[in-house]
C-alpha cells in the first residue's frame, strides 16, 4: 500500500515528463522542416529572379 502511494505520483510524473519532452521533439523537428522549406522557396525564388535577369540581359 506505502509504494502504491509512493510510486503513482512518481509514474504520472515521469510519464508527463516524457510527454513534454516528446512534444518538444515533435515541435523541434516541425520548425526545422519549416525552415528547411523556406529556405529552399527563398532559394527557388532567388534563382528564379536571376535567370529571368539573365534572360532579359
Amino acid at each position: 500500500m506505502i509504494e502504491g502511494v509512493i510510486l503513482g505520483p512518481s509514474v504520472m510524473r515521469r510519464e508527463r515528463e516524457r510527454l513534454n519532452y516528446l512534444r518538444s521533439l515533435s515541435t523541434t523537428q516541425a520548425l526545422g522542416w519549416l525552415y528547411e522549406a523556406t529556405l529552399i522557396t527563398l532559394r527557388d525564388d532567388v534563382l528564379l529572379d536571376y535567370l529571368q535577369n539573365i534572360k532579359t540581359n
